[in-house]
């Protein structure tokens, strides 16, 4: 009698990747500064502070399970640290949501992968001393970048503001996918509706 082999199981490969491995490779996405990093500790305070409660060992699960981007590890304040992109923050969410609703894992994994964009779009606008940046500008960006387009008759994927102090030195910059920018808006333009 023949035998079969069941064959091993493997973790997804996402398991083992940081969150610097998410970001679209795309023209006009890339990560925060270091200033912006956040530990696990933080990210796990913003989440709670959103009204979910996630334990530490929930987060590594998640991570384990390739539903939530591992951290970076380097120097910060003192010692080397688990760092996070703050955007990680809606995807600890979303990943534990799903799993609270019983998603299988495959279909999760999907999902959270296909919310990057949004979450770090949204950190972009949210990081602004805890404002957003309004949606009229953010709209008027979208119809100067189109406007741009059918002027000069080139795409123009990326749009770029810089803010500059007194001595030329550029203090904030706002750089968006204007594509990503245009579903965004006209997401929250149905929700709102």
């Amino acid at each position: 009698m023949p035998t079969t082999t069941t064959p091993p199981k493997t973790k997804p490969r996402d398991h083992r990747l940081t969150w610097r491995d998410w970001i679209p490779a795309e023209p006009g996405w890339f990560g925060p500064t270091d200033e912006e990093l956040i530990t696990r500790d933080e990210l796990l305070d913003r989440v709670q502070e959103l009204g979910v409660k996630i334990h530490p060992r929930t987060l590594q699960i998640l991570e384990n399970q390739g539903l939530v981007p591992r951290p970076i590890r380097q120097w910060h304040e003192g010692a080397v640290r688990a760092l996070y992109a703050p955007w990680v923050v809606d995807l600890a969410m979303r990943a534990y949501d799903r799993r609270q609703g019983r998603w299988p894992l495959e279909k999760a994994r999907a999902d959270v992968r296909d919310a990057v964009k949004r979450a770090i779009f949204t950190y972009g606008m949210d990081r602004w001393g805890g404002k957003g940046i309004p949606l009229d500008f953010t709209k008027h960006l979208v119809e100067l970048a189109r406007r741009q387009e059918s002027i000069t008759g080139r795409p123009v994927p990326v749009v770029e503001v810089r803010f500059l102090d007194a001595d030329d030195r550029a203090v904030a910059t706002i750089r968006q996918d204007v594509s990503e920018m245009a579903n965004v808006l006209d997401h929250l333009d149905y929700k709102d509706s």
